[in-house]
């Protein structure tokens, strides 16, 4: 019996750690999957923003912040790391404050390079679902 809370406890604590539980990749990911044609990114999140940026892979810290206007202090408090080849990086913003952020699996789609390192408002970031060569889903500004 006390294995089971154990297991419990455990199974908590995993939904707790970023990525683990539903995310905006998860709600984009089920469009795709349905076949959407568009996603509307604002009405996926239930937390406050006006601006979203997507870095692409090998972004690196200097370069998010510097897109994102924020300080060498803001930025080392962001605690941002280099985004690896097989992600993109959403990033909400409201005015000057990350509201969110959260990777993005290029196994779930990828960002059309017109969307990457600039401030998409809320208010237009409804992106069209593309599905290209291979079968790949592209979202396009």
């Amino acid at each position: 019996m006390a294995l089971g809370r154990w297991q419990l406890l455990f199974a908590g604590v995993l939904m707790l750690v970023p990525g683990c539980g539903k995310g905006v990749t998860d709600a984009i990911d089920a469009q795709v999957r349905a076949g959407a044609t568009t996603v509307d990114i604002g009405h996926l999140t239930d937390f406050n923003w006006d601006r979203l940026f997507v870095f692409g892979p090998y972004s690196f810290p200097e370069m998010i912040c510097s897109d994102l206007g924020l300080s060498s202090s803001e930025c080392s408090a962001a605690g941002f790391e280099n985004v690896d080849e097989g992600h993109f990086l959403l990033t909400f913003m409201k005015g000057r404050t990350i509201s969110y952020r959260e990777t993005f699996s290029r196994f779930t789609g990828n960002f059309d390079k017109g969307c990457l390192e600039k401030a998409i408002p809320r208010a237009e970031a409804q992106l069209a679902i593309e599905r290209r060569a291979g079968g790949s889903a592209y979202l396009v500004c």
